[in-house]
């Protein structure tokens, strides 16, 4: 099987696949081009935003932000960002200075699963 693969990838590849020291040489900027786009208070304001939201996530107790309806988990969160819990007042304020300027947050829909089985 692996020579059938392998065969087909010479096929279309050629031998000229490059090694990952080849692909990756250390960029300066990255390789996350919306990220490269940015202006460097874009940048600052993405960091500041994530931040939050990683603050959120620590002392909520929940692995991601918020759920999305393409992708499913074991431990689905029983929370959605920008709901408050057990994190203390101070840091929640820290938080939600940190994440003020994500306007996507405010415009978001509701997303409902129903019937869903983890099985």
């Amino acid at each position: 099987m692996r020579e059938k693969y392998r065969g087909l990838s010479q096929k279309y590849m050629g031998d000229s696949t490059p090694m990952l020291s080849e692909i990756y040489h250390d960029s300066e900027q990255g390789y996350c081009a919306p990220w490269i786009c940015f202006t460097l208070e874009e940048q600052e304001a993405t960091e500041v935003l994530m931040l939050g939201r990683t603050l959120w996530c620590i002392f909520e107790g929940q692995a991601y932000p918020e759920e999305s309806a393409w992708m499913e988990y074991q431990y689905a969160p029983d929370l959605e960002f920008r709901d408050f819990r057990r994190t203390p007042l101070a840091l929640k304020e820290l938080i939600l200075a940190c994440t003020r300027s994500g306007k996507e947050l405010e415009q978001k829909l509701p997303i409902v699963r129903v019937g869903i089985c983890l099985c």
